[in-house]
């Protein structure tokens, strides 16, 4: 069984915070080879930032879940990599302000 892996990447924040917007996030992250299987899912927008939740496979790899979350100065993809339970990964996705 694989390690879980966590990470966290800062990206230049877009100037318009629609749908396209946040998919080429996500793509920054994980890379474009995992576009065909993502799902980008429970977005969240109020007046101090906005939050999506995605899940993407990469060609026979195992899935990747994560979250966006975008503030008014920078924009975070959170990602768990490797076999998880939720009871691994959520702690990790919400936990980061």
């Amino acid at each position: 069984m694989a390690a879980v892996k966590y990470e966290v990447v800062e990206h230049a924040r877009p100037k318009k915070l629609d749908d396209q917007a946040l998919v080429k996030l996500v793509l920054a992250h994980v890379g474009v080879s995992c576009q065909k299987e993502m799902r980008v899912t429970g977005r969240v927008d109020n007046a101090s930032f906005t939050h999506a939740r995605f899940e993407t496979g990469c060609a026979g790899s195992e899935r990747l879940h994560g979250k966006l979350r975008i503030d008014a100065k920078r924009a975070l993809t959170l990602l768990v990599r490797g076999s998880s339970s939720e009871a691994e990964r959520e702690p990790f996705l919400d936990g980061i302000k």
